[in-house]
């Protein structure tokens, strides 16, 4: 058993401080897609403002709950690990790629920067599909989404220079 291991059995003083990390680095996230949202056209805004401000709320809660129980002396568990180097460097790598999309759908427009992220995605997360399956997947979701939102919904999707 590692000494810091035994500390954060024993006292649980490093899972307070993780949960409390976490619950603010939620918070920082959905705060900025709040940031990042507010370019897009009044008429989409509502759900992401929505699905941010819930996910803020619960993230504060969050924070104060851990709070709460660490003023109390109240042991925390600790049901999930600690992520390895190569698991945050890959969430990391997730989360730099989804703000890249959300930053690119102003310029390039909604069909052309959902078709790039969905067929990098893929292959990224699963090398070994048929190759024609990374074309044929973001195809047939930005058909599906372009017929439920623009024809039957009548809402707009992101137009850029290219679409």
């Amino acid at each position: 058993v590692l000494r810091g291991d035994f500390i954060l059995k024993k006292e649980g003083i490093g899972l307070y401080k993780r949960e409390k990390m976490a619950a603010a680095f939620w918070i920082i996230i959905f705060a900025i897609f709040v940031g990042l949202t507010g370019g897009v056209n009044e008429k989409c805004r509502s759900f992401p403002y929505f699905v941010c401000a819930i996910g803020i709320v619960f993230s504060a809660l969050q924070f104060a709950n851990v709070c709460f129980k660490e003023k109390k002396n109240i042991p925390i568990d600790d049901p999930i690990p600690s992520m390895s180097r190569e698991q945050l460097g890959t969430v990391a790598l997730a989360l730099f790629f989804s703000f890249a999309y959300i930053g690119l759908i102003r310029i390039l427009g909604y069909f052309v920067t959902t078709f790039i992220f969905i067929a990098g995605f893929s292959y990224w997360q699963n090398k070994n599909q048929k190759k024609s399956w990374y074309i044929l997947v973001p195809v047939i979701m930005i058909v599906i989404v372009f017929l439920a939102f623009k024809l039957m919904l009548n809402v707009p999707l992101p137009s850029g220079l290219l679409i």
